[in-house]
């Protein structure tokens, strides 16, 4: 296929982690372009994680990128993993940002909450992200406490003490298109999928939209997890009236 560029409509609250970190490689090795063009309620969970699997990231007025730890159902509603699971998604996020040139402070802050995200604008009027080990609880972060002068890694530049907070620990990390924006994720803002065609001067080409065909619907649908499991109820049913 020799297209111009790949670019994902995404809309989702999020999903099954194991499938989108199946999908992450699909994406990162086409042979062309990579664009997440993200709208509606936004690319959340797993959505971020396949946005980040992306070359390049634009979003729509309203909608919002983050809230990318996971999770499992329970009877009391949906509960954070262990740490084992957000070592992983924390990595994975993180690797994608750096092979796809994104800030990979601000993909594990989506994933971990006890990442605190501060940043400042340097002398060139570049926004830098950065994140602070030792952070400070919400509550101190709230009251504009200053923080001290803190090194990115070992041995690695020193920033200033007068940067400003982004994310405070104990916080998921969730960004407006406006703070996506600001903090370099994404380029500009399109009000309409063909807003970004046009920002990537694909204006005018020739669109093939690919869409899921019935036996994939249909298979989507049978392995969905409430019918999967009814189909199981039903078969343990049918097992135990042919036994009696």
């Amino acid at each position: 296929l020799k297209a111009a560029a790949l670019v994902f409509r995404i809309d989702t609250p999020g999903g099954r982690v194991d499938s989108a970190v199946e999908i992450a490689p699909a994406i990162t090795t086409a042979p062309m372009h990579s664009i997440a063009y993200i709208e509606g309620m936004g690319a959340i969970s797993a959505g971020a994680l396949i946005s980040f699997s992306c070359d390049d990231i634009v979003m729509s007025p309203a909608s919002a990128i983050g809230a990318a730890t996971p999770v499992y159902p329970t009877a009391e509603g949906l509960m954070p993993t262990g740490e084992k699971e957000v070592s992983f998604m924390r990595a994975k996020m993180r690797a994608l940002a750096e092979s796809n040139g994104h800030s990979p402070d601000l993909a594990q802050a989506m994933v971990d909450k006890d990442i605190e995200l501060r940043g400042y604008t340097d002398a060139a009027g570049k926004y830098i992200v950065f994140s602070v080990a030792g952070s400070t609880s919400p509550e101190e972060a709230e009251e504009g406490e200053p923080k001290p002068v803190v090194e990115h890694a070992p041995g690695a530049v020193v920033y200033p003490d007068n940067s400003e907070l982004i994310d405070a620990a104990g916080k998921l990390l969730t960004l407006t298109p406006a703070e996506a924006q600001k903090y370099g994720l994404i380029p500009t803002v399109a009000a309409g999928f063909n807003a970004a065609l046009t920002h990537y001067d694909l204006t005018g080409a020739t669109v093939h939209v690919v869409e899921p065909n019935w036996a994939e619907i249909v298979f989507r649908f049978l392995t969905s997890p409430t019918i999967a499991g009814l189909l199981l109820m039903i078969g343990l049913g049918a097992i135990y009236y042919e036994v009696k």
